[in-house]
This record gives C-alpha cells, structure tokens and sequence, in this order.
C-alpha cells in the first residue's frame, strides 16, 4: 500500500503567505524539455564530478548553455536588482535551482567586490566551492577562477585572500567581515542553507542585523528552499527603509514524485528501487542516466547495518550490478567523494543528514527517507546528548530535493526498519519546521565571541530567542573558566582564550600551557586539536582497537590522544584506518595543531613522547582547562558532578581509564540506548583524567574557598586554621594564618583567659572570693562582685581589636588600678571588722565550747560531743542575735532543744 502526498504538501516549495510588503518573483515552474537538454546536463555533472576533461574549444558554449538553463539562472537580473536596493535579500529556491552556485556568479558579474558565501559544513563548502570554482571555469576561463573564488573553513583553506568569491564555514570569519571597514557598500555576505540555524547561523544573522542597523550599505543575501521566509522579512523590516523582498524561485530541473510508504521500511523501499533499475535498464551492465539511490538514515550504525541488509537481500542478478557506499560526515574527503561520484550499473549511497543540503549527488533519481535524524539535545544538566527524532517537514522537503537532478525522480518516505515500537510519522504530522539548533545546544562559545566584539548575547536580537536560563549557564561556565568577571566582563584571560579556534575548555587548556617549555606548549596543542576535531579514534560497534597499541598510558584519555597523535604525525590516511583511527578527524588536528601552534608563536615540530614530568605538566593544564566538569566517585562504578546536582555518571566504555579514582574531569554526555523496546538515557563521562582533590586544589584555586575550622595558640598568640573546599568537598589541604581581630577572635580570647587567667585577673577573683566569705559571716547582705560582674571587668579588657591574649591582663590592671578596684571598693574596713567580731568562730556557753562555721550568714555547730550539749538547757545566740544551728546524725539542722530532744529519745528506749 502506498499513499501520494499530493502537490500541496510536496511538489512546490512550503512557503506561503507573503505579507503585501514583502515582493516575491516567481515564475511558471521550469522544466527541462527533450534529450538535448538532458545531454548537456549530463555533461555539464560530469564537469562537475570530474569525470572526464573538458574540451574547452567544443564545449564551452554548450556547457554555458547548461549553466543557464538552472532555473535560478531565470532571476539574476532580478537578483542584482534586489541586492542594489535593499539592505538584505531573501531567497527561497528549491533543492536542485542552482541557487548556491548560480548566486554569488550573479553577484560577481553585478560588479560587487566581495561575495562571502556561507556553508553550514565543511563537506558541503568544500563541494560548493568546487562548483563554483568550475562554473567559474567553464565562463571565465581557468585562470581566473583560481584568481576569484576561494574556500576557506576553520581549518582548510584553498584559493587567494583577494578572491571576490569567499566560501566559508566559521560565522566568525563573517562576522569579521562585516565589522571589516574596507570594500563597504562594494561587499555582499551571502549566508547559505539559512534553514538549519545552528549557532553560528543565528548569530550571524543577528549580527547582519545589528550592521544594517549601523550602515543601511551593508547588503546581506539570505538563502535557502525551506525556511519562514515571511517571518524572516518582518525580522528585518525594523532596520531596513521598507520589508525586505522575498524572491522565489519555485522550479527545478525535473519533477519529482513523493509518496509515504508507512507499512513498508528505507531498506525494504531500496531494494524495491534497485530492482526497478534493474529491470528499467534491461539488464544491462552499464545503468547511467539516474542511477543513483539516496537512502537517508538516522546515524552510522543504521547505515552499517542497512548496508548487510542491502549485500543480504539484494537478488543475486542485482547485487552483482549494484555499488553500495556509506556517506557521513566522519568520512574521509575522498571517500565521501567516491560516494558522491557516479559509476556505471546501479549506485546506492547510504546517507545520513550530511546528503540533505548543499552536497549535490547529481545521478540520485531516487530518495528513500527513513524519516529519522540523531541531533545534539541538551537535558536539564546543560549535557549534550544524541538523540533520535523524527525529521521535520522541511527536512523532508530538503532530501526530496535531492532527487530530480538529471532525470524525473521520486521521493518516498517510509519507517526507519520493521520495529513496531516505533510508530510511522506520517509528512502531515510532523512539525513543518525542525527545532533550531541554538536552542537545544549550548551557547557557550558563541557568547565569548561576541562578547568579546563588546556585545551581551542576551542583547544580541537572535531570530530564535534563546531561553534566559540557557544564556545563564554559558555565562556561568565563562565566569567558572575565568573568562567572564563578575560582571560578566571579557577578563584578558578570555580574550587569549578566545583566540583559538577550539571551545572554551580547550582554549583555557592551551593558555595554562603558556606557563611551561615549549614542548609542553606543543603536547597540549596536538590534545586540544585532537579532541576538537572529534577524537583520533573510530568507534564503531564492529571496528577494533589496534589503536591501544600505539598508547603508552592507561591512566588518562587526553594523554592517549596525544601518544596516537605522536605515533601517526606522519601516517597516511591507509595507515590511520589500519589502526582504526578516524582518518578525517586526523586530518583535522593536523591543520588545528598548526593554527594553535601559530597562535602561540611555537614552531611546529616533530614531536617525541613526552617525559613523566611533562606528562605532569599537561595534566596541570587539562585539570585547569576542565575545573568545571569535575566528577567525584559516588559509589557503584558512578560519578557525580562536583558543585551541583547530576545524574550519576558512568566512565565511557571507550576510555583507556581502569579502576575507580577518588575524582576525575571529563566531558559529559548523554547517550541514548535502545532496551527492552524503549530508548532509555545512558550517563556517561568521556575524555576522563583521574586527578587527586589536592591537585585540583592546586590548579584550579579560584574555584576552591579557605573555610574557617578554628583557632589554634602558636607562641602565645592565636592562629586561623583554615581548609581548602573544592565546592563542598574538603581536598585535604590546611593551613594556618594569623589571625585578625575579629568578633569570633575576641569571644576566643575571652574564653581562653577565663580559663588562663593572669596576675590581675587573679587578683579580681581573690577579691570575689572574699566578698563571698564576708557574705557567709555577715548577718546582713554584703555587696557582691558576682560573676556577672567579674566577667563584664574581663570583657572591658579584652576589646573587639583585640588579637594578644596577653594584653587582656594588662588592660585589666590598668581598668582596676584606674578606678581603685580592691576588697574596699565592695566593703570598707570598719563593715569588715565588725563582720568579724560578730561572728566568731568559738563561743562559749555554759562552760561548753562551741566551735563555729558559717553557711549564707548562719552559724553552723557540726562537731560536738553529746554528753557536753545535754549540760545546756536553752537555745543558743550570737551576740548579734543569730541562732546557732546544730546538724543531728543526719545531717539536718536544728536548733538545740530540738537536738537535745533527738538525743533523749534513745534513752528514754532503753
């Protein structure tokens, strides 16, 4: 069963409503008529492909006469007319127009000085460029298309700096262009494909906002087949004098046939087209015209593994005629070319995303779309994971456009593979547009380098407006970093970092190595470029490690990075797959160890295996460069971050790292894992380097605090002991400072001499202890110096600036001398004498003598003899009046008689 799509949904470009404000041009759709027509485009790819020389004297005017014949080729004048006039110009051409080659060709022959022409990929600008470059060839002549058009990435570049066709990836290098003074007004930056929007899209165009808005000269050209081109309009409306003008060019070459095949899956649909040719060429062993297949898969195992499902289930009769390719972007350059160049028989080119824009494979009659793409995604932790989702409309819309180059195609969508867990999505369900990029990645490094052009990404007018708390987090990470202040502030340590061509954690890598030899300098440059190409390795489920053989360590990722890098500087991309390393990745750091090398002002060099102290030294700088990604072991083989809430953390199965380690820095990641019929979320951590607390403590002291313990007395005087956290964690680390006045330190020193006390303070306690003995003989209350009183004397020598122990005493006798502090200040001399005299401390009576004590102003007998108290008869007084008490046999106390009588009632027994 099979359902068309019909012509709304699929046979005319997706956008629709233009305001009154915003002009289109367009025309009846184009189509190619006749076997003339079909010849010269058939020629004109081969050129392109480079299949064959070009015969320059025969060919040239049928070869221009192709170049023309591109439906976009219908609007130049209408094209130069547009830029001239306004400041931004937005294109919408269907897949397959000419719109990425046939513009800037335009724009040169408008007279403008300077075309840049934006790629999202470097496949894609590579290819476009070397279109161009031909095209350019075919109508000016070779000569001047090595003089007028360029390329030029992060990495590669190919061509002069003075060509008038600029191709580029870096949206930074845009964003120079248009903050650069000279050609203005003779100057067109053409930004490309504009409906991915990843970061450096959104800020690009933000950025020719921004310069519109500073000079209406700037003239900025805006392209793609699927994109909100009205809303893009309104988006610039506010800077420029009127809506910018939407051209739309709706036709291409051939038509192309859509329909959804939702019981059926990519593999299945394959086979049932590469029978189809089979029969169509009448078995014949030289298939040309159209015979390419494009199968659209999620990511590289889908692409393996439909690829021994094609070599499984093809008839025997078509296999032998069929050439099947893998096409993804960790391919090397000449292989995603050999996939992308025609060969006779029937062609099959397994793809992911990378096919889907701007990488023209010309003979594709064909499209089977699985539906499905893996793209970054943040979770809630601010972690990139690979996740599989369902594409949009505009997506379907893209790889539909891949067919219909060179002969009538089709396009069908269908299942990814047989899984009933995993419902169909029809075209109609799904969202017409995907979600842009900017917003379910991280915006770290884009808002370094814009900050450091002076702007706040939060006040840059993104097209998609980036969530605060997105914006939040890359600041955070900056500040974390040091690149940021706490204003959020370029610090000069972010404007170094800023100068390499790597993220942030690398950039700061690469600047802590300044601080060692030069050959440590060019260590960290080859690890930085490693992992900022991707990684050396290739992993894939069925490929090996020979690679752990060229590893000289097994305590540290980064490390193994650079023992690959070292032991295959020289190797060939046949040696590299060998040893199952990602030859394109090499390439790569090869060109990044370069560009960093030059940005340090190191010579480049053959590099030998470093020495144990070097490796030490490059640890130093990957625990600085990744302070903010540190993991501490939390049981059960997991990891969590250090500072904040997460997902316990696995260590990837692809780290050379073995055993558990107190801490490690790392990258995150989030992979996704199909299980028991769902896909679940598995934690990891990659790139992992176990590193101590007290190390980390060492490297990454701004991120650490000193908390306060206690005190400690070191030579009469106090000390501070503090200890070093790392967030919450102590890193074992102490030390002692002396200590400053304080309230803390004035409460210690208080309570250190109430239980020390000096001379004077020895002096104040004797004269409370003989208050308190004159208020035991008193008869009447006695002025006391209680404790309340003693301590408030202590706490008026031990001031808040206090920090020597030993100046308390002498402040108290200063305090006590000053004021006359003694015995008499509480209790003069005459009160004192007649204490004594009325309370004696033997009293006679009747011959009987009583020795005394006193207890709160109460006379007191506690020993005495029996027989002697029975000679008494009456209750015995001071001379003041105070009865004397006696204590009985237990203790009680009692006057006499009652004693008396106590001691009468045992004889009375007797």
């Amino acid at each position: 069963m099979h359902r068309d799509f019909g012509s709304r949904n699929f046979d005319h470009s997706p956008v629709t409503g233009y305001p009154n404000s915003a002009p289109k041009f367009s025309s009846e759709r184009y189509n190619m008529p006749g076997s003339a027509a079909t010849a010269n485009r058939q020629y004109y790819i081969r050129q392109v492909v480079g299949e064959a020389p070009a015969p320059v004297a025969d060919t040239i005017e049928q070869d221009c006469s192709s170049l023309e014949q591109l439906p976009v080729s219908l609007y130049e004048t209408e094209i130069n007319q547009s830029v001239k006039e306004n400041p931004v110009t937005i294109i919408v051409a269907e897949t397959g127009a000419g719109k990425s080659t046939r513009v800037p060709q335009f724009l040169l022959n408008g007279g403008w000085d300077s075309i840049i022409l934006t790629q999202p990929r470097r496949a894609a600008a590579r290819n476009v460029f070397n279109r161009i470059h031909q095209e350019v060839g075919i109508t000016r002549g070779s000569a001047a298309a090595d003089e007028l058009v360029s390329y030029q990435t992060a990495g590669e570049r190919q061509g002069p700096e003075t060509a008038r066709i600029k191709v580029v990836t870096d949206g930074l290098h845009m964003a120079r262009e248009l903050n650069d003074s000279s050609a203005k007004g003779r100057k067109v930056v053409v930004i490309d494909e504009v409906h991915e929007w990843n970061a450096n899209i959104e800020v690009s165009v933000a950025w020719a906002k921004r310069a519109i808005a500073e000079d209406p000269e700037t003239r900025i050209v805006i392209m793609s087949a699927t994109m909100e081109a009205d809303r893009l309009a309104n988006y610039f409306s506010d800077v420029c004098p009127k809506t910018p003008p939407i051209i739309e060019v709706p036709g291409r070459m051939y038509q192309v046939e859509a329909r959804e095949e939702p019981r059926s899956s990519a593999i299945k649909e394959a086979i049932k087209a590469a029978v189809a040719l089979y029969k169509d060429g009448a078995n014949s062993e030289r298939l040309t015209d159209g015979n390419g297949i494009l199968v659209f898969m999620p990511g590289k195992r889908e692409i393996k593994d439909g690829i021994d499902e094609l070599q499984r289930q093809l008839p025997p009769e078509v296999r032998k005629l069929t050439t099947i390719h893998p096409l993804h972007a960790k391919l090397p350059a000449a292989e995603q070319q050999t996939a992308i160049n025609q060969t006779s028989g029937i062609n099959i080119i397994v793809s992911t995303g990378v096919a889907q824009t701007s990488l023209t494979i010309p003979h594709v009659s064909m499209v089977i779309d699985s539906g499905y793409e893996r793209r970054i995604e943040l979770d809630a932790e601010g972690v990139h994971g690979l996740e599989l989702h369902p594409i949009s409309q505009a997506d379907c819309d893209q790889r539909k456009g891949r067919a219909g180059r060179v002969m009538p195609g089709k396009y069908v969508l269908t299942r990814l593979n047989d899984d009933p867990d995993r419902p169909y999505v029809s075209y109609m369900e799904r969202p017409k547009f995907p979600t842009a990029e900017v917003l379910r990645t991280d915006i770290v490094r884009n808002t370094l380098r814009v900050a450091d052009y002076g702007l706040d990404i939060a006040e840059l007018e993104l097209f998609h407006r980036v969530p605060e708390t997105q914006i939040d987090f890359a600041k955070h990470t900056l500040r974390t970093l040091g690149a940021f202040d706490e204003t959020d502030a370029v610090t000069p340590l972010g404007k170094r970092m800023n100068g390499y061509p790597l993220r942030v954690q690398l950039a700061l890598m690469v600047v802590e190595s300044s601080r060692y030899s030069a050959q440590t300098q060019a260590y960290v440059a080859a690890i930085a470029a490693s992992l900022e190409a991707g990684g050396l390795q290739y992993f894939a489920y069925d490929t090996g490690t020979e690679w752990k053989g060229l590893v000289d360590v097994s305590s540290c990722d980064r490390l193994a990075q650079l023992d690959i890098f070292i032991a295959m500087q020289g190797a060939s991309a046949k040696v590299l797959q060998e040893q199952n390393l990602d030859a394109n990745n090499f390439d790569r750091a090869r060109e990044l160890y370069r560009k960093i090398s030059k940005g340090n002002g190191v010579a480049r060099q053959k590099l030998v295996p470093p020495k144990d102290e070097q490796r030490e030294e490059i640890k130093r700088c990957i625990y600085v460069g990744y302070s903010d990604s540190i993991y501490r072991y939390a049981g059960n083989q997991t990891y969590t971050h250090l500072g904040k809430d997460s997902e316990p953390r696995e260590v990837s199965n692809r780290s050379v790292v073995r055993g558990v380690h107190a801490a490690i820095v790392g990258n995150p990641y989030r992979m996704q894992v199909y299980r028991g019929g769902e896909f679940i979320s598995k934690h990891i951590v990659e790139h992992v380097t176990p590193v101590s607390l007290a190390d980390l403590g060492q490297m990454a002291v701004h991120l650490t605090t000193w908390q306060f313990e206690g005190f400690s007395l070191r030579g009469g005087k106090f000390v501070e002991q503090h200890r070093q956290y790392l967030h919450d964690v102590s890193l074992g680390r102490t030390q002692e400072v002396v200590a400053s006045p304080s309230a803390r330190l004035q409460k210690v020193i208080l309570e250190h001499v109430l239980e020390n006390p000096g001379p004077q303070q020895i002096r104040l306690r004797a004269i409370k202890e003989q208050l308190e003995a004159l208020a035991h003989f008193a008869k009447d209350p006695v002025n006391q110096l209680t404790h309340d009183k003693f301590v408030e004397f202590v706490k008026r020598a031990t001031p808040a600036d206090i920090d020597d122990p030993e100046l308390v005493d002498h402040n108290l006798r200063q305090i006590m001398d000053s004021e006359g502090i003694s015995l008499e200040t509480f209790v003069d001399y005459e009160t004192q004498q007649r204490i004594a005299a009325d309370a004696p401390a033997e009293l006679r009576i009747g011959g009987v003598a009583l020795q005394l004590d006193y207890r709160n102003s109460k006379p007191y007998v506690k020993h005495y003899r029996s027989t002697d108290l029975l000679q008494l008869n009456e209750d015995v007084f001071l001379p003041d009046g105070r009865q004397v008490y006696f204590s009985d046999a237990r203790g009680k106390k009692c006057s006499l008689m009652e004693l008396q009588s106590k001691l009468a009632e045992p004889m009375a027994g007797n």
